[in-house]
């Protein structure tokens, strides 16, 4: 009977840190993400040293944790080209033409940040995820592709337990090369999570290479999903100027 209870003991805690794992993964997902629906302004700012050599402005539109789209607004020469990711899905549209492709999320878009930096897929349906450290400060995770259009084959993610946040990505290649580093300067309190609002990502082959990703707005907003299909970027209508 002893031993019964024992077990029973055991089982209930492997489910309740099954449940709180679970949980947690949920907070990263909207660390990453943000709201359930909203629009957003992106600078980009990308230096070599401390000089900046580029700028960029995006607006985004978020729905859940499946569709997002991401345009140009600055500089003129880009304004209109737009990064649809419907799951782990991605197309770019170009104004001129009035046509999208199908595209990777691997695809740089700018300085040091891939288009999957900037409109990232669902975390749990692209990546095993697995936890590699566990202090009473921080936790430490192993994301592996489960899809060949998963952005990185390997990551590893640092989440700040006191302060319930993301703190630092490592990019990888499935060979183990790290690629590149982002560090999670700033949050914003977004529907009870924490979303990162401000990330800075360093080129790991050419050290003095660096890229600011900085949400400058941010709005809640109810969005139709009839929007994020590569016919419908045509027609979306702008919200920043």
């Amino acid at each position: 009977m002893r031993y019964g209870v024992v077990l029973l003991f055991f089982c209930w805690g492997m489910a309740l840190a099954a449940d709180n794992l679970t949980d947690l993964l949920i907070k990263i997902e909207h660390s990453q993400r943000g709201a359930e629906s909203y629009v957003a302004k992106m600078v980009m700012s990308s230096y070599e040293g401390n000089t900046k050599t580029g700028e960029a402005t995006l607006e985004l539109y978020v729905l859940g944790m499946e569709l997002s789209i991401a345009r140009y607004l600055t500089p003129a020469t880009d304004r209109g080209k737009a990064f649809l990711q419907r799951k782990d899905q991605y197309w770019m549209y170009f104004p001129k033409t009035r046509q999208s492709v199908k595209i990777s999320a691997k695809q740089r878009l700018f300085g040091e940040a891939s288009i999957g930096d900037i409109v990232k897929p669902p975390l749990l349906s692209t990546y095993e995820v697995k936890r590699v450290s566990n202090t009473a400060a921080e936790d430490i995770f192993e994301l592996t592709a489960k899809v060949s259009t998963a952005p990185y084959q390997r990551i590893l993610l640092w989440w700040d337990r006191n302060g319930q946040r993301i703190v630092r990505e490592d990019f990888y290649t499935r060979t183990g090369v790290l690629l590149k580093q982002a560090r999670y300067l700033a949050h914003q309190q977004v529907k009870g999570y924490l979303f990162a609002v401000k990330v800075e990502i360093h080129d790991a082959l050419q050290t003095n290479k660096r890229t600011i990703l900085e949400v400058v707005d941010l709005r809640e907003k109810a969005l139709s999903d009839e929007i994020f299909y590569p016919e419908a970027l045509d027609y979306l209508p702008y919200t920043y100027k």
